[in-house]
């Protein structure tokens, strides 16, 4: 039986789609599809955007194409800005039922503070891999002058994963962490990670909680059949992942682990998703997925296809870094994440809560942790009862 949610969010959920006209769609896909198609040529959009609210109501926008200055703004508060007027443009439906749903929401007594009431989802295009390069995180609403994901738990939700489960009662909870340092990682252009500096950042950030987790890691050169063997027996609730990607031409990634011999072995996307999905196997409820500290930075391809294809295959939440985050940051986050998480049970409060941490004005680091769920709903564990 799927879990059904009770929380005390409001639940905001835009669908952001290309114009698409496939005639083997059936059902409401194939309403959708033909509104989408005929609305957009009609008015001439590039994109529509559907808004779904708790309460059942809906609103429709068209959307102009992605500005292609967008790649050349330094400052994430313009950045943020135009991205968001981008979204809710002035006098659209869109931003109408924006304003009304916040409204709505922080006139109410709940028992969450009036930061986080609204609970946003973004559903991207799959087709659409310029949707993904979009950081959405840095959205800033100046009708409130606030980042949006400092005010809202926000994620970027998957609908293609396996229902939603029961969150987990199990104690101990079992995390299983990832260290990839293969050999001839220069001849790929990466540089080696140096693994005592990641081991050190990783157990400090958990440090306040490893009572409450259980752990193996691998380091510092599995390889993928060691990583298979060990999700294999531990059947782990957490896996955390810290190895380098890398791309090819046509934007597939691909994991670098340990090949035995002198270079690493380049395992596609694909397959690390089967690995840790195995099929009719039991899914992670969260992974992690971490850059190493001396990872090259790549304003095109990122870990986003990696997030969307472990969601799809079934985990409940991936938590991807898009770029990585110098050694204060990356722990400041980690341990304020990992602490909320298991205080709450709820991983977008968790994200915004560890976002807020990290947060500098004039600086893009705090957006770099993006959050992927197969569902509005993000509670996956029941609280930890604290001593």
């Amino acid at each position: 039986m799927a879990y059904l949610p009770k929380t005390a969010f409001d639940v905001m959920e835009i669908r952001i789609s290309r114009p698409s006209d496939r005639p083997e769609a059936t059902g409401m896909a194939g309403v959708f599809n033909r509104v989408l198609g005929a609305f957009s040529s009609k008015l001439n959009f590039a994109y529509l955007a559907m808004m779904q609210l708790s309460d059942g109501s809906g609103h429709l926008a068209g959307l102009p194409p992605l500005p292609l200055t967008w790649g050349e703004i330094k400052d994430p508060h313009e950045y943020g800005l135009q991205v968001f007027n981008w979204l809710f443009a002035e006098g659209s439906d869109l931003r109408k039922g924006f304003l009304q749903a916040r409204q709505y929401a922080e006139s109410l007594e709940r028992t969450v503070p009036s930061r986080g009431r609204i609970r946003l989802g973004l559903s991207l295009d799959k087709n659409g891999p310029e949707l993904h390069r979009v950081r959405w995180e840095a959205m800033y609403d100046a009708t409130k002058s606030t980042e949006l994901a400092l005010d809202m738990p926000m994620s970027r939700v998957v609908r293609e994963g396996r229902p939603l489960l029961w969150p987990i009662i199990e104690r101990p909870l079992r995390m299983c962490v990832v260290i990839s340092n293969p050999r001839g990682l220069e001849a790929v252009g990466c540089e080696p990670l140096d693994v005592s500096l990641e081991k050190e950042l990783i157990n400090e950030a958990v440090a306040d909680v490893s009572t409450l987790v259980i752990w193996r890691t691998l380091a510092p050169d599995p390889s993928v059949g060691e990583v298979a063997s060990a999700i294999s027996e531990m059947r782990p609730h957490i896996v955390y992942v810290l190895a380098h990607a890398i791309y090819g031409t046509d934007g597939q990634g691909s994991l670098l682990f340990s090949s035995g011999v002198a270079s690493p072995q380049q395992l596609p996307f694909s397959e690390f998703a089967s690995l840790l999905v195995p099929a009719h196997g039991e899914a992670p409820y969260l992974v992690v997925l971490a850059l190493p500290q001396k990872a090259r930075v790549d304003n095109i391809n990122s870990l986003a296809l990696l997030g969307q294809m472990l969601v799809g295959a079934g985990v409940q939440a991936v938590v991807a870094v898009h770029a990585p985050l110098p050694k204060d940051q990356l722990l400041r986050f980690t341990e304020g994440f990992f602490d909320d998480l298991l205080r709450t049970g709820i991983v977008d409060t968790a994200v915004m809560a560890a976002r807020q941490s990290i947060y500098k004005p004039g600086e893009w680091t705090w957006t770099y942790p993006v959050l992927y769920l197969g569902s509005s709903d993000a509670v996956l564990f029941e609280p930890f009862s604290w001593s």
